[in-house]
């Protein structure tokens, strides 16, 4: 098992890599207490596989402090979560249970997600009816231009049960029928709020008008994680759906593994943002 830590509002700090997507195991739980309330708050302890310099000040573990005790554990079950991040020192031991505030260099704030490494192949994008119409509907309605949107939800044994599916508004200005955009603040927004409703956001659909449900290179040079589920939907010249097929991004980020699409008749309730 690995976490993957995406820094979404970093300090002055640079990786190896230059990338602000970083993998790591995890150590241990731990306890951080703070200097200045005394208060005790727990956090996980993971380990990275290159040093990070910040300040002057490197180190090869992070500290991710979460705002509640029980984020801990979604984290472990596989939700995505925010959490703060701190640098541990190479020199400071992590052979107590515990550290101090001021031990730790701050990083940012973070979403961070567990992933199954074990995993031979990835899993389902499980969807109902009514969430592939809003899809659909959405597609045929941008026609001839690109849509897209964020599918909330939960992992289950390895399988995305979709609970949400949220349209976006594509914001690229050029190119819109064969590229999209969404804005950063919309896509927090979606987080944030999948968060207090115990979900998460998993995955990210899109539209290709009068092209085949194939990831192009854009795409893979442009989605985000390597852990979402990527449905893309084919709308032919008279803007009947040709095609749903979905994909994830492989760990390499150089190709493509298509996943199998379970279609249900739950019927939840779609939302925008």
């Amino acid at each position: 098992m690995i976490i993957n830590i995406k820094i979404s509002n970093p300090r002055s700090f640079r990786f190896p890599s230059g990338y602000s997507d970083i993998d790591a195991s995890i150590i241990k739980p731990i306890e951080v207490q703070k200097r200045w309330t005394g208060s005790i708050e727990s956090a996980l302890v993971a380990r990275i596989a290159s040093p990070i310099l910040i300040n002057g000040v490197y180190g090869n573990r992070l500290v991710l402090l979460m705002d509640e005790r029980t984020k801990i554990s979604r984290v472990m079950m596989g939700y995505s979560v925010w959490a703060d991040v701190y640098l541990v020192p190479q020199h400071v031991s992590l052979m107590s249970s515990m550290l101090m505030d001021t031990e730790l260099a701050r990083l940012g704030t973070a979403m961070i997600v567990m992933i199954d490494k074990e995993r031979d192949l990835p899993g389902d994008l499980k969807i109902s009816k009514s969430h592939l119409l809003v899809m659909n509907t959405q597609a045929q309605g941008a026609y001839p231009e690109e849509c897209g949107g964020l599918l909330v939800g939960m992992v289950i044994d390895g399988d995305f049960e979709v609970r949400k599916v949220v349209p976006v508004t594509n914001i690229k200005l050029e190119s819109r029928h064969n590229r999209i955009e969404i804005d950063p603040l919309e896509y927090a927004k979606v987080e944030r709020q999948a968060l207090k409703e115990g979900l998460g956001v998993w995955g990210f659909y899109h539209s290709h008008p009068n092209a085949d449900a194939i990831p192009s290179e854009f795409d893979r040079a442009n989605f985000p994680f390597t852990n979402w589920w990527y449905p893309i939907i084919s709308v032919g010249e008279d803007k009947t759906i040709r095609q749903i097929r979905c994909w994830k991004l492989n760990d390499d980020r150089a190709s493509f593994t298509e996943l199998h699409i379970e279609i249900g008749d739950t019927t939840y309730i779609s939302q925008s943002a």
